[in-house]
């Protein structure tokens, strides 16, 4: 078995009916394949399985593509406004109204272009906002975008941003890094087990418009920071989250179990 998202994580000890079904589900499996060391423990202390039993298999969407557009990537220090870009589903739990309450302080917008790709059941509120605040010159609202339009979008921006309120090891946020790109995320579910604050991405708490300002002063205050954290990010999604690499570990969890 192969859990993933960030409810059980969360919602765990507030629901015995979870607690119940979860206990059901996980009792039979041979092996739960963990998308980092939080799961991991998570399973180990709560379900009493081995760690042999819960090997650490990270996903494959470091494409080949990807991993090109991070390769090509120019770094250099930013002249004008920062490239920020999100992309997944526009939702209250994403971070998406904390983002757009963070770029109404001060004048936070006036040294950002944030790049919303996706739609959710926030759209039309946060659509709303950015007309009313007067924010359109500093937000768009690019949909859903696929194949080469997404591409272009990671390859167009400086930073990548994902404040939400839990995750289990969003997608979105490891494409970013395979791209080369500095990346802000929560730290919550399995992003802690990625990113290693102010190294290869910035870690800040979620629900906080604040940190979220915080971490954006930063990078654009320390632009070779930002282009660091970048490179290594770039790196770790190469050396952990390739094709390659990711289908190698399964094959070997595989293997192990028709032995």
């Amino acid at each position: 078995m192969a859990p993933g998202g960030g409810h059980l994580l969360r919602d765990f000890h507030r629901s015995f009916a979870l607690r119940l079904f979860a206990r059901i589900a996980f009792q039979k499996a041979d092996k739960i394949l963990c998308q980092g060391q939080e799961w991991q423990e998570f399973m180990s202390t709560y379900f009493c399985r081995d760690l042999e039993d819960l090997p650490i298999v990270g996903n494959w969407t470091a494409t080949r593509e990807l991993l090109d557009v991070g390769k090509a990537r120019t770094y250099r220090k930013k002249v004008g406004k920062l490239n920020l870009l999100f992309v997944g589903w526009l939702d209250r739990s994403k971070g998406v109204m904390d983002l757009l309450e963070a770029l109404q302080v001060e004048n936070a917008s006036d040294h950002v272009l944030l790049d919303f790709v996706g739609e959710g059941n926030v759209s039309d509120e946060a659509r709303r906002l950015v007309k009313d605040r007067n924010l359109g010159d500093s937000v768009n609202f690019s949909g859903w975008l696929h194949g080469e339009n997404l591409l272009q979008a990671y390859q167009k921006a400086d930073v990548f941003i994902l404040p939400s309120w839990m995750e289990g090891l969003p997608n979105a946020m490891i494409e970013a890094m395979s791209a080369g790109l500095c990346v802000v995320v929560s730290s919550v579910g399995n992003i802690p087990s990625t990113i290693r604050h102010l190294e290869n991405g910035i870690l800040i708490a979620p629900q906080s418009p604040a940190a979220i300002v915080e971490a954006l002063v930063n990078l654009i205050e320390n632009a070779q920071t930002r282009i660091e954290m970048g490179k290594k990010a770039h790196l770790y999604a190469s050396q952990n989250f390739s094709t390659e690499i990711a289908v190698g570990k399964l094959t070997k969890v595989v293997k192990k179990l028709l032995h």
